[in-house]
């Protein structure tokens, strides 16, 4: 991997293992040399053979061989800034006589298999002949991602400086000259895999035949690659000529070739390009170039935007048409941490269990690990590491335990023979000191590495890292009350229970962070890069982070992240190298020889810290029902939301809607009812989850209130005396016979009810009492007239003695009306007058109906 040209000049010492320093090739990184650095290639020599001389020309594929010029390259890529996706290209990098003259390299890391460079490069208006207007930050990352294929990618980054947002568009162009066979090049098309150029004869350079890829499309499932080429001739013969021969995919000259199909340019820069070709095809092209177009990019103020390239070289012999690239396999490590309930833990409270798990997922299906280790380095301010396990996908256990109390580090392996097809899960719980310090960060990523059967090791890759902020526990307290205002430790069926979540103001005052975090570098070789987060006067408003690592290598995109800070807005990073005395708009991306200072600026925001939104939740326990009087407000009883059941989920919910202050109490309250037949000793439980944003943009984390719970107790129930007559007439014109007659009652007025609702198998019973004798106004008495009929025993009242009207034993709880059975004289109240005995005169009397709750004694 390299960037630039080589020629014929350059050339590599077998003997002494070198190359000759000649224009790119070792030439230094600093601003002056202009190293192209939007120019990466694959270069290479021949392997020594017995008949070799010492030394031998350097292999390379781009315009042209006869020169070794420094900056000077015929296979360029250029990135197009565009307002909108449809919209023609603003900027770009200038057309300009000579070679290079708009790119600066200023750093390069190389380790094997590996090449990073960061510089700029220089921009100016699209189509203009003005030199450079302004410099844009870039990082292309070259790496080998199959080497028995030949083939690596190229990650070519782009980081928005400007202060609004852009869409970019990045193209690559290329006018080969294939290990010197120049005009004899030929393209090909790869179908849907891309473009390639076929030299089937013997290269001058090296006396090897070479046949280069340009891949597209599918090629990259999980990266921003090329969708689009044009193919055509070097336009010759125009003034312009580093327009023409070096500059093949500059937005500014694009359309200045002799394209199969013309093109308008970077006016219409996503108008339709060439159609796919057969596989094998070979366009008719005597002197060709070519180009590709990525998809627009939406990048927005201080954010980086990718697109990658994959190139390959191989020595086939022959023009036979090549089958399909191979897919690269890799393995993915993904690190996440949970709450015990499964949601994300981005916050936790100090005493907190966390769920850590690493997914290991492999796209070599058809292989089998026969060793797999896991390796975690435990925050300090974890404890009570548990539960350490490997498993698969079916949950398979596959290895467990591992944790080492001293070194604080889990070290876990699994010797099972187990396929790659599932996914591979490391799990382990950890508990959040109680003395973490509050707003510092819990941070966690694992090392997997392994082997295949046949002992193919598998390189040790790292996950991604983690971070969990330990946050001030939110104050937010749950009561159930009874209807008289009550706790509510017990409740009956049927009993309505008011449930009352309050959420506590907070302090809303924003201090400066007075202690830093200092973390010293004890190893020379590692860098350190310090991030700190001031405002506008440069006061600290939050502790500062230092990192460290080796040089080269990244520092992640979590550790550089900019965090939400309640009552200030971000406004920029600044990166500053003070090793060689330069920095840049923006956070580094990997760490340096040298150490780096990353200043985030925030502006502090004005007025008091309220809510935005908040949103309460509770899941209605399954033994209440018909929840009602869902509201939110203020302590005050100021309504300040909305409340709904939500039937689907169960949930009992309700919204913010209004911007409220922070130090408000807020009072979220509603009513359910106690179904009838939960089963006394059940546990009704509630608790309220509540999260929100506020209006400094900053995240209200969900939190959790405590737990109510109310013991359903049994209902003893009750013995009623519904009703009684208050009324018995037997009639107005009974007629004075010679013979004995009885008479039913004519006019009831209320019926005889009880209703027992303590439960089946309660037993009651009803008795009746003359008060007095019946009687008339000359006080006549009929004795033994009045009689109880029932089920066909005969009961004469008489003063002062109770008679049965009925015993009972409960079945259920609805109302018994004794008195719907009375019929005629057979049944009920029953006048029986003897012959002879009354005058013609009205008689009456007073009876006490007397409900027991025991048993009658017949």
């Amino acid at each position: 991997m390299f960037f630039g040209h080589t020629g014929f000049g350059n050339s590599y010492n077998y003997k002494t293992r070198s190359f000759k320093t000649l224009g790119n090739m070792n030439a230094k990184l600093k601003a002056s040399n202009r190293l192209p650095i939007l120019s990466p290639m694959m270069i290479g020599v021949k392997k020594q053979q017995n008949s070799s001389g010492e030394s031998i020309s350097v292999f390379n594929y781009d315009y042209d061989h006869t020169g070794s010029m420094e900056g000077s390259t015929g296979a360029n890529f250029d990135i197009g800034e565009m307002n909108n996706s449809n919209g023609s290209i603003l900027n770009s990098r200038p057309v300009l006589e000579g070679s290079g003259g708009e790119s600066i390299m200023i750093d390069q890391y190389i380790k094997d298999n590996e090449i990073v460079s960061y510089g700029f490069i220089g921009k100016s208006k699209t189509g203009s002949t003005k030199p450079v207007e302004y410099y844009q930050p870039v990082r292309v990352h070259g790496y080998i991602i199959d080497k028995d294929a030949g083939k690596v990618k190229y990650d070519v980054s782009y980081f928005n400086n400007s202060n609004q947002s852009h869409y970019y568009a990045l193209t690559y162009g290329a006018h080969l000259d294939v290990g010197g066979a120049h005009t004899k090049s030929k393209l090909y098309s790869y179908g849907e895999n891309g473009l390639y150029f076929d030299e089937s004869d013997k290269v001058p350079v090296d006396k090897l035949p070479a046949r280069i890829y340009f891949y597209m499309n599918k090629n990259y499932p999980d990266m921003n690659g090329p969708t689009s080429y044009k193919a055509g001739n070097l336009k010759e013969g125009v003034g312009a000529a580093m327009k023409n021969m070096f500059k093949i995919g500059y937005w500014s000259g694009v359309s200045i070739q002799s394209w199969l199909n013309p093109i308008t340019g970077y006016l219409d820069p996503y108008e339709k390009w060439d159609s796919l070709q057969p596989k094998g095809y070979q366009f008719p092209l005597d002197h060709p170039v070519f180009a590709l177009r990525w998809e627009p990019v939406y990048v927005a103020p201080n954010e980086v935007g990718t697109g990658s390239l994959d190139v390959s070289i191989t020595e086939d012999e022959g023009t036979e048409v090549p089958p399909d690239p191979i897919p690269t396999q890799k393995i993915d490590i993904k690190e996440e941490v949970f709450h015990e309930d499964g949601t994300r833990a981005e916050t936790a409270l100090p005493g907190e269990k966390l769920i850590y798990r690493t997914t290991v997922s492999n796209e070599e299906k058809e292989k089998n690990y026969n060793f797999m280790a896991f390796i975690a380095k435990i925050d300090p301010n974890l404890e009570n590491i548990s539960n350490v396990i490997i498993k698969n996908e079916s949950g398979v256990i596959l290895g467990s335990g591992g944790y080492n109390e001293e070194k604080n580090r889990i070290l876990t392996n699994s010797l099972k023979i187990t396929s790659s097809k599932e996914n591979i899960y490391f799990e382990y719980n950890a508990t959040v000191k109680q003395n973490a310090k509050i707003d510092s960060f819990v941070k966690e990523k694992t090392n997997f590495q392994g082997s295949y059967q046949g002992e193919i090791p598998i390189a040790p890759i790292d996950s991604n890292e983690v971070e969990t902020k330990i946050v001030k526990p939110k104050e937010i307290i749950e009561q159930v009350l009874n209807k008289t205002g009550e706790v509510a430790e017990n409740a009956k069926t049927g009993e309505s229970l008011h449930y009352i979540t309050t959420l506590k103001g907070e302090n809303a005052e924003i201090k400066n962070v007075a202690d830093k975090i200092v973390v010293a570098n004890p190893k020379s070789e590692m860098s350190t890069v310090t991030i700190r987060y001031i405002d506008e006067n440069k006061n600290e408003i939050q502790e500062s982070k230092v990192v460290r690592g080796q040089a080269g290598t990244y520092i992640g995109t979590e550790s550089t992240k900019i965090p939400i800070i309640p009552g200030y807005d971000y406004e920029s990073s600044y990166t500053w190298n003070p090793s060689i005395s330069m920095g840049f708009q923006g956070v580094p991306a990997k760490f340096t020889q040298g150490d780096q200072e990353v200043d985030n600026k925030y502006k502090k925001m004005t007025g008091p810290i309220k809510y935005k939104t908040l949103i309460f939740k509770q899941p209605l326990d399954p033994n209440l029902e018909n929840p009602t009087n869902i509201t939110l407000k203020t302590k005050d009883g100021s309504v300040i939301g909305e409340g709904h059941f939500n039937a689907t989920d169960k949930v009992v919910e309700a919204n913010l809607n209004q911007e409220v202050v922070s130090a408000e109490d807020i009072l979220f309250e509603f009513d359910a009812t106690v179904k009838t037949d939960v089963t006394p000793g059940v546990l009704v439980k509630g608790q309220t989850t509540v999260e929100g944003v506020y209006n400094t943009n900053a995240i209200f984390y969900k939190a959790l209130s405590n737990e109510v719970s109310t013991m359903i107790i049994e209902d003893t129930g009750k013995l009623i005396f519904v009703s009684a007559p208050q009324l018995l007439d037997y009639g107005d014109d009974l007629k004075i016979l010679t013979k004995d007659q009885k008479y039913s009652t004519q006019v009831k007025e209320d019926a005889l009810v009880v209703q027992d609702s303590r439960g089946s198998g309660s037993e009651w019973s009803m008795r009746a009492t003359l008060l007095e004798s019946l009687s008339s106004d000359s006080n006549h008495e009929l004795k033994d007239a009045l009689h109880y009929y029932s089920n066909g025993q005969d009961y004469t009242f008489s003063v002062g003695d109770a008679i049965p009207i009925m015993d009972k034993k409960t079945t259920d709880s609805q109302p018994i009306d004794i008195s719907s059975n009375w019929k005629g004289v057979e049944e009920g109240p029953v006048l029986d007058v003897k012959a002879g005995k009354p005058y013609a005169e009205k008689y009456s009397t007073s009876i006490q109906w007397t409900l027991q709750d025991v048993p009658g004694n017949g």
